[in-house]
């Protein structure tokens, strides 16, 4: 099994990947022809494609980010989620324990796009925790 990428990894293929339509783009052109009409030296221009490079990397930086931030913006909008129980509750002493149980439990999340539905047919619950015995399943809607 493949292991999942590193963060780091994503992140800079992210930059890299938009960093370089900022590189090939015709500022460097544009700096160049500018250089020469105003007369310019070599190492003016060594360093001025530096600059230019260095303040490229950080508007890919920030781009990359910010679709970044957009998923994140868009995953913390306020979930849209649907539990439905059919059957009747009952109560169930077990010792000194009182036990709660619910049959036929479905919850489905619309957030986000997804349509993912969780069914679950029996849920047990006690005053000290919740137990679940479930025969589940997980399906797309």
């Amino acid at each position: 099994m493949r292991n999942p990428p590193v963060p780091a990894y994503l992140f800079l293929k992210a930059i890299l990947k938009d960093w370089w339509g900022w590189m090939s783009c015709a500022a460097f052109t544009f700096l160049g022809i500018w250089a020469a009409a105003a007369g310019k030296s070599g190492a003016w221009v060594l360093w001025a494609s530096f600059v230019l490079g260095v303040a490229f990397f950080f508007v890919a930086t920030y781009r990359a980010w910010v679709r970044e931030h957009e998923i994140v913006v868009a995953l913390m909008e306020t979930p849209n989620v649907t539990i439905s129980v059919h059957g009747i509750f009952s109560h169930v002493a077990v010792g000194r324990r009182l036990l709660v149980i619910v049959p036929d439990v479905s919850i489905a999340n619309h957030s986000h796009g997804l349509g993912v539905a969780l069914t679950v047919d029996l849920w047990m619950l006690r005053s000290g925790g919740m137990q679940c015995w479930c025969a589940g399943a997980c399906q797309a809607l």
